[in-house]
């Protein structure tokens, strides 16, 4: 294998035509978009080139050197034309400065002498001023065998890998890939960020398939030219290969796209966000936004959504119970309103298995649609699922882009909780509304609308964001402190005309937890520049347009609690004492507002035993996997939040203390020790708490009440 091959090494068939639009649309499911989110799409008259277009999987002006597997012309809609070009020549003047956007992808094998620079400068030169350019590419350099099982060997696999090696230097080598953004930036191009998307499990074995693809079009149009028997060989691999495959062993590469600079687009979106939601002229009352959080539109795509409504029980006893542990860990005459119970609703989320996108959620009834998700279960990881929204807005049907991915990344059940918002129900009121769906969950009420069977509290993981975070650590130190009260574990309690044990879940995954409701911690103030929340001097003061709904009826100093509870326990995470007997525990967040108190907590839990798995993702926001979901940052959380869910649940001995800080630019994880978080002392921490408090009831005191109408 001397020769060198410089024309294109791969077919032009149907089978080549498939592999290709496959290929479109896998790169998209991947990746979540086509263009990156930072490229703006908004200008009038925009012109996009998509530069070796292909089989016309593109929008507006498609290039390629061939176009034998596009549509005919005829066929295309009025924006879409396609162009015979050879990108690597010099380009027709009709071209130069004519783009606001060049896209090119997948030029792998035709980047000569390790050298993208020529090519490069063509689509330079194609753009207006200002103009963008994307390059998608396989980043060939990070090639590596997986399997589901280490104890499975994979000889067809490795056998294919190292024959295709020797070929693959004939072509050239591809170090340029990892590359990319600093030939951008020696090209004079403003801000390159190279991101690099690792493959999720569910698309390796797509991913082996269209390797092995590409390497039987090689085989026939490269290798059978020589005679020499080697085209045969290589498909006898290959069909040897993809029978492993089926059996869960997998050859992947990363994916790698050079598109405009991480921290300025970071920039650009804490700046949207804090002004769409924070800024005086986009105030929204509390009324309007519950009023908004609380569309359930239909579940369109890949997802089963069942509705509930789980009947309580109908002893008081978990009530009561609550209100002990509430009056237990009291330390200043802290007072709280005490709510009535109610029914729990919520929905049941699961991966809907064998359909697209746009598939319409079934006209079928809430008890055949959870039948259908429990038949497209694949294991036995059930998540309790808290959504955030600062107590007062949110829903189950808003979170349920990450409660799908959720399911079907651990190819589990997620309940998704409808708790009672504040400020018409303030504290405790959600927390018993957290507290009757895990015992729900536990021992269900035969009911109507009760569809599933007691779930083992060792496969169900306590999940949420934000303040759903602050809950599931509340739910769990009510548990721990009635365990401390009885003198047992687990504890128990009257639940269906039965005295039930109440354990203690698999583990907790919490995400960007909101720990410190007192706004009080230097977080606040020193992570502004990588977070869209209000500084302390402008969140305490829940200044909404007034509505039926705030301020309250009779006045209080907080949406979501009495101002004397802002440092209880059960309000505020941090403040708790004793965490012994915690399972494992999660960690996702950024370089946000919330992060102080979160590692004080953290800190806390590691100092009492409890294994602490920290994720920290630099200047990254509040709630990041939600709001940024597109970024890799987000799809590398949650594929952490997915692996941990699993891992508590088969194997929870296994999981250990681990820290990391991942770093914006790179996504380059550096492993952290969870005792050195921070600085700041618990003691401390409390004292600041404190003090705000106590400026808290002054100042809100003096806010005159609502008139009656």
């Amino acid at each position: 294998m001397e020769e060198k091959y410089n024309d294109y090494v791969l077919g032009r068939n149907p089978q080549a035509s498939v592999r290709l639009n496959q290929a479109h649309h896998y790169w998209k499911e991947q990746n979540g978009y086509l263009l990156h989110p930072s490229i703006p799409v908004t200008k009038p008259d925009l012109k996009i080139a998509d530069v070796g277009a292909g089989t016309g999987s593109t929008q507006l002006d498609g290039f390629d050197i061939d176009l034998t597997q596009a549509p005919p012309a005829e066929w295309l809609p009025p924006n879409v034309t396609f162009h015979k070009l050879d990108a690597f020549e010099n380009l027709p003047r009709d071209l130069i400065s004519q783009y606001d956007i060049v896209h090119l992808r997948l030029f792998i094998v035709l980047v000569r002498n390790n050298d993208p620079v020529p090519l490069l400068r063509n689509l330079i030169e194609m753009l207006k001023p200002g103009g963008y350019i994307q390059w998608d590419e396989h980043d060939h350099a990070s090639q590596r065998i997986t399997t589901v099982d280490p104890a499975r060997t994979v000889k067809a696999v490795r056998a294919f890998v190292d024959f295709v090696r020797p070929l693959d230097a004939v072509m050239g080598p591809r170090t340029w890939v990892s590359r990319l953004a600093d030939t951008f930036a020696a090209q004079g191009l403003e801000g390159p960020r190279l991101y690099r998307y690792p493959l999720p499990p569910e698309l390796y074995r797509y991913d082996t398939d269209n390797v092995l693809s590409i390497y039987e079009e090689i085989s026939r149009k490269i290798l059978d030219r020589r005679g020499k028997g080697e085209g045969e060989e290589l498909r006898k691999l290959i069909s040897a290969a993809f029978v492993e495959s089926q059996q869960g062993g997998s050859s992947t590469c990363f994916q790698a796209m050079v598109s405009p600079n991480i921290l300025a687009e970071l920039e650009l979106i804490r700046k949207d966000l804090e002004f769409r939601i924070f800024d005086p002229k986009n105030r929204l009352s509390v009324s309007k936004r519950q009023e908004s959080s609380a569309a359930d539109p239909a579940a369109k795509g890949p997802l089963w959504v069942s509705r509930v409504s789980l009947p309580p029980s109908d002893e008081d006893d978990v009530r009561q119970a609550l209100f002990s542990t509430i009056d237990s860990l009291c330390t200043e005459n802290e007072t709280y309103s005490k709510p009535v119970v109610a029914p729990v609703l919520g929905e049941w989320v699961g991966h809907r298995c064998n359909v697209d996108s746009q598939a319409p959620e079934p006209c079928i009834s809430e008890k055949e649609k959870y039948i259908g998700l429990m038949k497209d279960v694949s294991s036995d990881v059930t998540m309790l699922y808290v959504h955030g929204g600062a107590f007062y807005s949110g829903s189950p049907a808003q979170s349920r882009p990450l409660t799908s991915k959720l399911t079907s990344l651990t190819g589990g059940r997620c309940f998704s909780l409808k708790y009672r918002l504040s400020p018409q129900h303030p504290f405790p009121a959600a927390l018993l509304d957290l507290l009757l769906a895990y015992l729900s969950l536990l021992y269900p009420q035969a009911s109507p609308s009760t569809f599933h069977t007691p779930i083992p509290a060792h496969t169900i993981v306590l999940t949420g964001d934000s303040v759903g975070a602050n809950l599931c650590l509340g739910l769990t130190q009510t548990i721990l402190s009635l365990s401390r009260h009885q003198s047992s574990t687990p504890p128990t309690i009257r639940w269906n005309s039965a005295e039930r044990a109440l354990p203690l879940p698999a583990g907790l995954a919490l995400i960007s937890p909101w720990i410190d409701p007192t706004y009080s911690l230097p977080s606040h103030t020193t992570n502004r520049e990588s977070d869209y929340l209000p500084p302390y001097s402008i969140a305490w003061r829940a200044d909404f347009p007034h509505c039926a709904a705030w301020p309250s009826d009779p006045p209080r100093e907080d949406l979501y609690c009495e101002a004397s509870c802002l440092v209880h326990p059960l309000v505020n995470p941090a403040a708790a004492t004793d965490w012994r007997g915690t399972p494992p525990v999660l960690v996702l967040c950024g370089e946000e507002g919330p992060s102080d108190g979160v590692k004080v907590l953290v800190r806390q839990l590691d100092g009492q035993g409890v294994k602490v798995r920290w994720r920290q993702f630099e200047r990254m926001p509040h709630v990041f996997v939600s709001l940024l979901g597109r970024l890799e940052h987000s799809r590398l959380a949650v594929g952490e939040w997915a692996r941990f869910c699993g891992e508590v649940v088969r194997s929870p001995d296994g999981v250990g203390r681990e820290g990391w800080f991942v770093r914006v630019k790179d996504l380059r994880r550096e492993v952290v020790e969870v005792r050195d978080l921070t600085r700041l002392t618990r003691e401390r921490a409390l004292a600041l708490m404190r003090r705000a408090r106590g400026e808290r009831r002054v100042v809100r005191r003096g806010i005159g009440r609502r008139a009656k109408m």
